[in-house]
């Protein structure tokens, strides 16, 4: 009797493990990536550029996949009087001085057809990063998505997964 269980047992984990990889077969089959957004992108002295606005001021972008999180440069931020909120963390840039690092609130940003609206970002920097460079976009963001650097065609995709 004891041989017929355990026989039994392993007959229904072996079904039960057939049965789930083929669920889960037929769920990987209905997965798909949705392009969500398709961005023009420019490199200029070694930096990935792209067009933006923040709160309807043009703007340009960098794209830094290696930035934690997002960054408005402090002189950029004065210029647009956003508001701001202090912190007492010091940040050192590559090649730069310490900086302080406070919030910034931007009520609307626009990159292509992708929009966020009352976003939070970083503000830090001593040095205007020239060229109406308003914004520098990090990990923060990129990470919502599965990103498709094709600087062949100068673009950038934005794509989700569904299903």
């Amino acid at each position: 009797m004891k041989k017929h269980a355990s026989l039994l047992t392993v007959f229904l984990a072996v079904s039960l493990a057939l049965g789930l990889a083929n669920v889960e077969a037929r769920a990987a089959s209905n997965c798909k990536l949705v392009l969500i957004d398709e961005w023009p992108v420019k490199v200029e002295r070694n930096k990935l550029l792209v067009d933006g606005e923040i709160n309807g001021e043009k703007i340009k972008v960098i794209l830094d996949t290696g930035f934690t999180a997002s960054m408005v440069p402090r002189s950029f931020a004065t210029r647009l009087g956003l508001p701001r909120e202090r912190t007492r963390r010091l940040a050192q840039g590559v090649g730069e001085t310490l900086s302080y690092v406070d919030i910034v609130y931007v009520r609307e940003l626009k990159i292509h057809k992708s929009r966020r609206t009352d976003y939070r970002a970083y503000m830090a920097g001593e040095r205007d990063l020239g060229a109406n460079i308003g914004f520098v976009l990090g990990e923060d963001f990129l990470a919502q998505f599965d990103v498709e650097f094709d600087l062949s065609h100068n673009a950038l995709r934005l794509f989700q997964t569904k299903d």
